[in-house]
Parts: structure tokens; C-alpha cells; sequence
């Protein structure tokens, strides 16, 4: 993330013995973590589970999320020479 919102948040929800439920998202071979939206299956007989929900922009302060905008920075690059 390019905010520091899960740290701060985290930081004042650890008086109430909670935390953020938090996934991990790859672009390329870095590993970013972003908050987990909460979800749940309408069918329980159904054979997959939930889908994972998390946001691409952060829920509390609005900005991008790093992946994102690493993401669209190497698709600009995709196929380009580096030296």
C-alpha cells in the first residue's frame, strides 16, 4: 500500500483484541498485502467456497493501492529492453 492506514488502524483496534483480516496480492515477483472484505457463501451446499474480495483502492483514506499502481506501471513496460 502507499498509506500506512492497516498499521494505523491495526494499531488502535489492538485495544479491543482485534485486527484487519489482511491478503497477500503478487504483481510480478512482489508481494503486496491489502485489507480483506468480508464475504460469504449464499448456497452452502454449493461446491466452491467464497470468493476473496479485497479493494484497489484503501478503504480509509481513498488512495490506490501500490499494486494497482504497480500493475499499470508494468504493463506501460511489458516487453521493453532494459539495460
Amino acid at each position: 500500500m502507499l498509506c500506512d492506514c492497516i498499521t494505523i488502524v491495526n494499531e488502535d483496534l489492538r485495544q479491543h483484541n482485534t485486527k484487519l483480516s489482511t491478503a497477500f496480492s503478487r504483481v510480478g515477483t512482489r508481494l503486496f498485502v491489502k485489507p480483506l472484505i468480508s464475504t460469504e457463501k449464499i448456497n452452502p451446499r454449493g461446491k466452491s467456497g467464497p470468493m476473496l474480495v479485497t479493494p484497489t483502492y484503501c478503504p480509509f483514506c481513498a488512495r490506490k493501492l501500490a499494486d494497482t499502481v504497480e500493475a499499470e506501471q508494468a504493463t506501460i513496460t511489458e516487453g521493453a529492453t532494459h539495460v
